[in-house]
């Protein structure tokens, strides 16, 4: 992925153990790793990526898994 700008911003503290509990399930190494898949993957659903982009984040192959089933399973 494309180097790009630096972003900061406050998620409420309800939401941090859910980021916290998923960042873990897909195993990635930061917090931010976690939250940049799931605004990229968000961006993919809404139509805004290429096939291209969306194969590269294995969202092409598999969508029935999402976020909520994979939080739901722990």
């Amino acid at each position: 992925m494309a180097k790009g700008n630096g972003t900061t911003f406050y998620l409420s503290e309800d939401l941090v153990p859910l980021v916290d509990k998923l960042k873990q399930r897909r195993q990635d190494s930061t917090r931010a790793a976690t939250l940049r898949f799931l605004i990229l993957r968000s961006l993919a659903e809404r139509g805004y990526l290429s096939s291209k982009q969306k194969k590269a984040l294995g969202l092409l192959l598999s969508t029935s898994q999402n976020a909520e089933t994979v939080l739901a399973e722990t």
